[in-house]
């Protein structure tokens, strides 16, 4: 491969990997590609849609990056065979990030963001109801629950692999000691942190104004669905507008005070029934990478049991 990144970020989905996207963007010496690009995925019938196919396309967003570390963001890489196969086969040196959170937290930041976009529809046209949400959770099998099994994962990457060039970081920690977390993440791919990030601001958060049902109805409009997942406009688009005023517009910027747990709750059975599900893959992480992650099993933003 060409031009080809120095690190990639593994995934996961609403583990604020958006967040770390933009810390990154901001220190003067990382050249980032567009964010969940997903190019390894152009192989996966599990992924469709992917936009970037060619090794030329890919290897152009560094052409002009000069000196310094490139990197190529994702969510999804993490749970791909096909893309494990073709970026450990392309890329020997590169070293890997995991942005991983509360699994239980994931688990229903990512089933509260399937209504925010659209995809699912609750019968109060907003946020999901009680049993609208035992209903769904009654079904361990989906990938809204299947993508927090950090463990078992992790375990496909690193038999192929070595330790060393993996780094697992949690949002527990990039949002409650950010400066630690993004010394650790900076030293790991070679790089001084910049003083210049704001880490007041979080990303692509579930806010409750998202879920106004005028917003959702819009989202749900299947015309409008059919556009935002046009690979043609998308590349259209990408080509007249400039990539931060496409990031400033697609990864929404949010104040924790909107957050959605203060408006949602998991019931209680739920939660002791998902925490019992992701103990064991938790424990493996924690085995694979020699950093106890068992803490993220704690309470964490909907954890409260409250319906």
């Amino acid at each position: 491969m060409g031009d080809s990144p120095d690190f990639v970020v593994l995934g996961c989905p609403k583990c604020g990997t958006t967040s770390l996207y933009h810390y990154l963007a901001a220190c003067e010496d990382v050249h980032l590609s567009p964010k969940e690009n997903h190019f390894f995925l152009r192989h996966d019938p599990l992924f469709p849609n992917i936009a970037v196919q060619s090794t030329q396309e890919y290897s152009a967003f560094w052409s002009t990056a000069g000196a310094g570390v490139k990197g190529d963001v994702a969510v999804r890489y993490l749970y791909s065979e096909h893309a494990r196969e073709e970026i450990l086969g392309s890329l020997p040196d590169a070293k890997f990030i995991l942005m991983v959170r509360n699994p239980i937290d994931r688990a229903v930041s990512h089933y509260l963001m399937r209504f925010r976009t659209g995809g699912y529809r609750s019968t109060k046209g907003g946020l999901p109801t009680e049993a609208e949400t035992r209903e769904f959770f009654r079904d361990l099998e989906s990938d809204v629950v299947q993508f927090g099994r950090y463990g078992h994962y992790m375990s496909q990457w690193i038999a192929h692999s070595s330790p060393s060039r993996f780094l697992v970081v949690s949002l527990e920690e990039l949002s409650k000691n950010p400066l630690s977390a993004m010394d650790r993440i900076c030293s790991f791919v070679g790089i001084e942190r910049s003083e210049e990030i704001d880490f007041n601001v979080r990303y692509n958060v579930n806010t409750i104004d998202q879920f106004a049902s005028w917003r959702t109805a819009i989202r749900r409009n299947k015309l409008a669905r059919r556009v935002r997942r046009s690979i043609t406009l998308r590349k259209a688009v990408s080509a007249v507008v400039p990539r931060r005023v496409l990031d400033s517009l697609q990864w929404r910027k949010a104040n924790a005070a909107e957050h959605t747990s203060r408006s949602f709750a998991l019931p209680f059975p739920i939660y002791e029934k998902l925490r019992s599900f992701y103990q064991g893959d938790i424990e493996q992480l924690t085995s694979l990478v020699g950093y106890d992650f068992t803490p993220l099993l704690e309470a964490g933003d909907y954890s409260c049991g409250q319906l």
